[in-house]
């Protein structure tokens, strides 16, 4: 992908400019050249952010079961601080 986006960067494009995209569609695709960088790209980008969340999330509610468990709130900092 690197070694495309180079050789299409050094295209002329003289009466207009391209547009590349990595993550957003365009947002008016009737103004100008757009180029969507898609495909393995997008599906990583979008599984990796949502297994971060899911991670978040599953942090957030490890705390809570250990704070409901202990009754303290320092107690599963103390725990949780080897989690990585």
């Amino acid at each position: 992908m690197f070694g495309a986006r180079s050789k299409v960067a050094a295209l002329a494009m003289p009466t207009c400019r391209l547009d590349e995209l990595f993550i957003a569609q365009p947002a008016d695709p009737y103004r100008a050249y757009g180029l969507k960088w898609d495909g393995e790209w997008q599906v990583t980008y979008e599984t990796f952010r949502d297994m971060g969340i899911a991670y978040g999330v599953g942090l957030v509610l490890i705390y809570l079961l250990v704070v409901a468990q202990f009754g303290s709130y320092v107690t599963p900092l103390v725990i949780m601080a080897p989690i990585r």
